[in-house]
């Protein structure tokens, strides 16, 4: 008879097959990996352009210039493109970042033809007509005056200025004045020099045909490609200290703790990682049993890694009540501290070990989530021996290897304390 009360035996995961994207480079020089899977046909194509903010000569220029190139293209309006992706039941999400300017297009299969003149026309000659411009400033300007009322907001934006410096790409603020003096010209410009003849890399997902593998070749491949614009790289200059930015009508106070962490190929990233899970990577973490289960400072903390081109950082977020702010920030250190000081037992280290496993085991069961486990390799200069490194330092890293990358990669005397609210 099944005695309930015993644990069935388990074997731990030790390798994960993942499955790598087909490469090929076009004749201009781009290249273009495919990742065919799934039994939709259906369609992902990532268009990937090496600028962003640290590329800007105006404050603001890189997201306005991104969310533009779907505003108008010479024989389109851009009434006519969102008229034209609702008929096909596509969608394009352009998103503008600190380093790389993203396009993401999804339709099924057998509609990328009538889209993939739309698509090229956007990389190469996009119209930034004024009114669409002047309509999407003033969107920008209030969802930011929207934003800097939300004490998260403003003490993500401190924080990112703090540990960087006001000079600092990562840590420049955007402003009203930033938006309203935005023009034409200025986007244009940013285009010219940013956008078009640069340098991209496509990733295509799903299940489609080799025509349309075809099809994409033939429409990206006869692009004039220029000399990738690289920007000057940028020291940043760290404010220190602590700030405290009192907000007399919120309820919440927002908390940010943090400093610059280890890249994504230093040695001792996965065991930083790993660290990082059990402080308050997961809904099990310290922190969260901690600050939220047994004190009830907070709904929700978590801490993480930021993953940028020109600096990583680790940092810990949460919201709690007002009265309650210098308590949580006491007990986020002492966590910190405690990893510092006290072995993690053999039975914690083994739940955090099985739940990373199966987080890895079931974020690569689609064509989409296998593009974005290479997308994540891609952008960080890794190949997949990282995925095989991950899984190794997961089952095999030890409580004293935690302990000594606790002290070196999160020191407390280091910690930016940023708290608005």
């Amino acid at each position: 008879m099944l005695d309930r009360t015993i644990a069935p035996p388990f074997n731990r995961i030790q390798k994960i097959v993942i499955k790598q994207p087909e490469k090929q480079t076009l004749r201009n020089g781009i290249d273009l990996f495919s990742v065919r899977s799934g039994s939709q046909e259906v369609l992902q194509l990532d268009i990937l352009i090496n600028t962003g903010k640290y590329n800007e000569v105006h404050n603001g220029s890189a997201f306005f210039a991104g969310k533009m190139l779907s505003e108008g293209i010479p024989e389109m309006s851009s009434s006519e493109i969102s008229e034209l992706f609702d008929s096909l039941g596509a969608q394009i999400d352009i998103n503008p970042g600190l380093d790389q300017l993203e396009i993401s297009i999804h339709c099924l299969s057998k509609h990328f033809l009538e889209l993939s003149g739309v698509l090229k026309d956007m990389l190469t000659s996009p119209t930034i007509p004024e009114k669409e411009l002047d309509t999407l400033k003033n969107i920008r300007l209030q969802s930011l005056h929207v934003n800097n009322e939300k004490s998260g907001f403003v003490a993500s934006k401190l924080f990112r200025e703090s540990l960087f410096g006001s000079k600092h790409p990562y840590g420049i603020l955007l402003n009203d004045d930033d938006i309203l003096s935005t023009n034409q010209m200025i986007v244009q410009d940013y285009v010219r020099e940013n956008i078009i003849n640069q340098p991209f890399t496509l990733i295509a997902s799903g299940n489609y045909t080799d025509q349309i593998l075809e099809s994409i070749v033939a429409t990206f491949e006869g692009i004039d490609i220029g000399t990738p614009n690289v920007p000057d790289l940028v020291e940043g200059t760290s404010l220190g200290g602590n700030i405290y930015e009192e907000k007399n009508d919120a309820v919440q106070t927002s908390i940010r703790i943090g400093c610059t962490s280890l890249s994504m190929n230093h040695p001792d990233y996965l065991t930083l990682l790993v660290t990082n899970e059990i402080l308050g990577g997961y809904f099990g973490s310290r922190l969260m049993k901690n600050i939220r289960e047994e004190k009830g400072l907070t709904y929700g903390i978590s801490s993480g890694i930021a993953h940028l081109t020109h600096g990583n950082y680790f940092i810990v977020s949460a919201d709690v009540k007002k009265e309650n702010r210098e308590e949580a920030i006491e007990e986020i250190k002492k966590e910190i501290s405690i990893l510092q000081t006290q072995l993690v037992s053999d039975d914690e280290l083994d739940t955090v070990r099985n739940y990373m496993l199966g987080q890895i085991q079931s974020s690569v069961n689609t064509p989409f989530e296998l593009a974005a486990k290479f997308k994540l390799l891609f952008v960080h200069g890794l190949d997949y021996s990282y995925y095989t490194s991950l899984i190794h330092t997961i089952n095999h890293v030890t409580p004293g290897e935690i302990l000594e990358i606790s002290n070196k990669s999160l020191p407390l005397d280091s910690m930016r304390v940023i708290s608005v609210g």
